[in-house]
């Protein structure tokens, strides 16, 4: 009895180990076959003046996206879609822990069909902003390990104004908008700016359902 004991544990370590192995090579590779960090290179638009500094036509090819810089986005508008999408951002390394482990609770909660429950999403700015800028919408095993490794690199070469900078230059706000001066342009008719706290917040919510939340 004891000879069988022992047995059924080696193997069962055995198997523990094997199945260990696999998974670590599984995201070894994964991370091996993840883009090079580089920085993102965007499609502009480009703007035609008339000779008294008169916008006259906007020209763009896919994307409609006038890129700018985080001093000129005001801080109600960056406190926004932080509140919307990653409130620990300025605290976390690239992966929020605690996020996961509420998303998965309440996504649990939702499958079981109990109260609470909702699906709800863990990922980052940083990870947002690696899927979009590096990586494709697919929903694989393969594809969340790449965007937490990227996430992690980001905030590591990158300040977190840097990185929210390029994530609000990036976002895909609907009607052909990309980025948050697009969105301003296109949905308000003004400079990123001159939005007021109740349309910065309109334009935070739009990010997760653009064609849902279109105003």
């Amino acid at each position: 009895m004891r000879r069988r004991w022992r047995y059924v544990l080696f193997t069962l370590l055995a198997l523990f180990v094997i199945a260990g192995a696999g998974i670590a090579v599984f995201v070894v590779q994964a991370i091996a076959g993840a883009p090079e960090l580089s920085q993102i290179n965007w499609a502009t638009s480009t703007v035609i003046y008339d000779r008294d500094g008169n916008e006259v036509f906007l020209l763009h090819s896919g994307e409609n996206r006038t890129p700018v810089r985080i001093s000129q986005i005001p801080e109600h508008v960056q406190k926004a879609f932080i509140a919307v999408e990653d409130p620990r951002f300025r605290s976390h390394f690239g992966i929020d822990l605690r996020g996961l482990a509420r998303a998965a609770w309440r996504t649990g909660l939702y499958l079981l069909n109990l109260p609470g429950g909702r699906v709800e999403g863990g990922s980052t700015i940083s990870q947002q902003l690696a899927r979009s800028g590096w990586l494709t919408q697919e929903v694989t095993l393969r594809r969340k390990l790449q965007e937490a490794w990227i996430a992690i690199q980001l905030e590591r070469k990158f300040s977190k104004d840097q990185i929210l900078e390029m994530y609000l230059n990036q976002i895909y706000f609907g009607q052909g908008a990309y980025g948050i001066q697009a969105a301003a342009r296109t949905f308000f008719g003004k400079d990123v700016g001159d939005l007021n706290i109740a349309e910065a917040a309109q334009l935070a919510g739009m990010v997760n359902g653009p064609s849902i939340y279109d105003p």
